[in-house]
């Protein structure tokens, strides 16, 4: 196994009681507490029996470095929030979906939702279909709405097309033509 390298700052407090190991073999030292309070799943897995003689608690994710560096941020009160995740959809995405499967349910609703609410002006078709792969029916129907500025004919390649099922993409072009020729 590749040996992990430690996050930076203020992630590398050897101190801090519970270790965070990424799918890119990066340890962040978190404290669990606080954690405990962002997150169900942190919630629930730290209210597990466990030796304290082993050290640190190490939860080991899925997730990459940069998915748990960008919620981190949102969680620890004095640390700046990471103004490129909510302004770059990419970023925000991965971040949105880390989150949501880790259960930080508040940074969602609070923070990464209305991000990608920002975002319908300018990738409709992307949130349309992450919505949709989420279960956000409103968000989905906002974005489709914003399709109508700039409707597509054919089936645009994107990634999140891949995430749901063809009918919610075939309603889209229904919807939009059904608009169009209503107009």
């Amino acid at each position: 196994a590749k040996a992990a390298r430690t996050a930076s700052a203020p992630f590398d407090d050897l101190d801090s009681g519970l270790i965070v190991r990424t799918c890119d073999h990066v340890d962040f030292y978190v404290h669990g507490v606080l954690l405990s309070l962002c997150s169900t799943v942190f919630r629930d897995w730290l209210r597990q029996p466990y030796s304290p003689d082993t050290g640190s608690l190490v939860y080991t994710t899925d997730e990459t470095s940069e998915s748990i560096d960008n919620i981190l941020r949102f969680c620890y009160p004095f640390l700046d929030r990471p103004s490129d995740v909510l302004g770059d959809l990419d970023i925000l995405i991965t971040t949105f979906e880390a989150a949501r499967r880790l259960g930080f349910q508040l940074l969602v609703d609070r923070e990464l939702r209305p991000a990608l609410m920002r975002h319908v002006v300018t990738a409709p078709e992307r949130i349309y279909a992450l919505a949709w792969a989420h279960e956000m029916g409103d968000l989905a129907r906002t974005a489709a709405r914003a399709t109508l500025d700039d409707p597509f004919v054919h089936c645009v390649e994107l990634p999140e097309f891949g995430r749901i099922d063809g009918n919610k993409i075939i309603r889209l072009l229904v919807y939009q033509h059904a608009c169009i020729a209503a107009a």
